[in-house]
């Protein structure tokens, strides 16, 4: 028997580094009782029973008192409060995990299993979710208001978003008093867009995110960043850490969203004023005839 040498990690995410199951729990009681089922009541324990298992098998043996045709009802009601509760309460880490994965750091590189495409672009693009996901770093309450801003297309394709201003009480890694910043988004290809962002100490300078997604399959990618600073008191681990810890925290509502391709029915979500540069986003894949990674599917 050969072995090679190690030098990496990859982890599942649901039941292996946290457990979700009362998220789960929540949003399937709540699909059951909104599809008029209220009497029919989930535990967590059930509900950690049902990892591993296809959907077609949930359904035949927990939920076989539903008549077939009202069952994609069912589900998707529970992919839409899943979504909810995911990005609001998310899972709880098993006990000990944060100790072995900064042991583990130390000799390997360390990645979890994604099963994201377009959405992993729109959640960048997604001012609103900054006060409540990374609530004492890119937001916190009460500052949640988005105000308008303005989404333009732009001369050699692509779209651009000025006039965003959002309230950060960490905006960088090398800044920890909170102000408004401003921000400009800048969509060149449907996988590649660009964030630059007011700097704290040299106001007449920007910082510049890129974000460069690597389509694997429809529904799974890779995400490449692209980080530019001035040059003051910026260190590369620094930096390191700060956006692993940032896209940390997006990672599990991404990985458990729904529908996984990404809807381009303008009518397919209400949408609000903060929503401005993802619907342009949207149309402007529609415009491009993407939909590879959306719900058209294909190149």
């Amino acid at each position: 028997m050969q072995t090679g040498f190690i030098d990496s990690i990859i982890f599942d995410l649901d039941g292996t580094l946290w457990d979700a199951s009362a998220s789960c729990t929540a949003a399937w009681n709540e699909a059951l009782g909104q599809a008029g089922y209220s009497d029919f009541v989930l535990t967590e324990e059930t509900i950690r029973s049902f990892s591993g298992l296809k959907i077609e098998d949930i359904f035949g043996l927990y939920f076989n008192f539903i008549p077939t045709e009202r069952q994609t009802h069912l589900l998707n009601l529970y992919k839409q409060k899943e979504a909810i509760l995911m990005k609001d309460r998310g899972g709880v880490l098993y006990p000990g995990v944060p100790a072995v994965l900064d042991e583990l750091k130390k000799t390997y590189r360390l990645f979890i299993v994604s099963n994201c495409l377009a959405g992993y672009i729109e959640n960048f693009l997604d001012l609103s979710h900054l006060a409540f996901v990374h609530a004492g770093i890119l937001g916190e309450e009460p500052h949640t208001e988005i105000k308008s801003y303005s989404v333009d297309p732009l001369p050699e394709g692509g779209i651009i978003a000025t006039g965003c201003k959002v309230y950060q009480p960490k905006p960088s890694p090398v800044d920890s008093h909170g102000f408004d910043v401003d921000y400009v988004y800048a969509v060149l290809r449907p996988y590649i867009v660009v964030l630059y962002k007011a700097n704290p100490i040299d106001p007449t300078r920007k910082d510049m995110i890129a974000l460069l997604v690597q389509p694997v399959t429809e529904e799974s990618c890779i995400a490449h960043m692209l980080t530019c600073y001035p040059p003051y008191q910026v260190e590369p681990p620094a930096v390191r850490r700060f956006q692993q810890f940032i896209f940390g925290q997006d990672r599990p509502i991404l990985e458990n969203q729904h529908p996984k391709r990404l809807p381009l029915d303008p009518q397919a979500e209400l949408h609000q004023v903060c929503d401005r540069l993802s619907v342009g986003y949207r149309r402007y894949l529609r415009e491009q005839g993407w939909g590879y990674g959306t719900e058209l599917g294909g190149g």
